[in-house]
């Protein structure tokens, strides 16, 4: 005779807990493994210039500017960033001045979140990720003010090859112009390669990306002072680099919320 297990003894209790926990297991290791095969990837770039001149009197000057860009699929987001810097004097309870005056900066962004190629050429901007709804924005006209992709970074044509370095992962070319139409081309160009860079995302020069078989990284245009005018020199430096996203399920949800609204604006 085959011993029964009686609900509520020892054994079957262990057992009803043994199979809970199972499956409690399998519902996660499932749960988790159907999450990455179905949640997109979220690409994280961050295109950013600083414009170095120098003063007359000699001292160099940065103006720096900077955009977050997340690629989802065929979606885009553009994070443009509001930078406040509040001045105030540290003190005590008793009000008595602790150190000179400090500056607290604090960075907000708002986003755009746009299909790429979207003919209609509308997309919408968010006060921040957690924003329900957005408003309308032209596309072609934020591009141009934040990632300026159609700028000719590199022209084939005209832009000759007189260095090149190359490492591990990395590589950096120096060019010349053949010819300076006007002042706003270099006196010299530094392009830098970056074969970890994900192949998606932006881009400053897809040719060379492609004939290099590495993506442009950075670039630097160096223009030498004019004789007698210190000022006039300056560098230019436009970088793209990558990190990781923590905030990788706002963005998708962000995403979900603009494909939802687009279609009633």
């Amino acid at each position: 005779m085959k011993n029964l297990i009686i609900p509520g003894s020892k054994k079957s209790i262990g057992w009803l807990l043994t199979l809970a926990l199972t499956l409690g297991l399998i519902l996660f290791l499932n749960t988790g493994y159907r999450f990455k095969e179905t949640d997109p990837a979220v690409i994280k770039q961050k295109l950013k210039l600083d414009y170095e001149v120098m003063g007359a009197d000699g001292q160099q000057s940065h103006m720096i500017f900077w955009a977050k860009l997340f690629y989802v699929g065929n979606y885009m987001v553009v994070a443009v960033p509001t930078v406040d810097e509040n001045a105030f004097m540290p003190a005590n309870n008793e009000h008595e001045v602790l150190s000179e005056m400090l500056t607290k900066t604090d960075t907000t962004y708002n986003y755009h979140v746009l299909a790429i190629g979207d003919k209609n050429n509308i997309g919408l901007k968010y006060k921040d990720l957690d924003s329900v709804s957005g408003s309308r924005y032209k596309i072609d006209s934020m591009l141009n003010l934040y990632t300026r992709p159609n700028f000719p970074y590199f022209d084939a044509s005209n832009d000759t090859l007189v260095s090149k370095k190359t490492a591990r992962n990395t590589s950096v070319e120096g060019h010349r112009p053949l010819r300076k139409i006007d002042s706003s081309y270099p006196d010299f160009m530094s392009f830098y390669f970056d074969s970890k860079l994900s192949k998606q995302g932006y881009s400053f020069s897809k040719f060379l990306d492609s004939t290099r078989k590495s993506k442009v990284s950075k670039i630097v245009y160096i223009y030498n002072p004019t004789e007698g005018n210190v000022s006039s020199g300056k560098t230019v430096t436009f970088e793209l680099t990558e990190s990781r996203v923590p905030e990788s399920s706002k963005i998708l949800a962000l995403i979900e919320r603009y494909k939802s609204q687009i279609l009633n604006k």
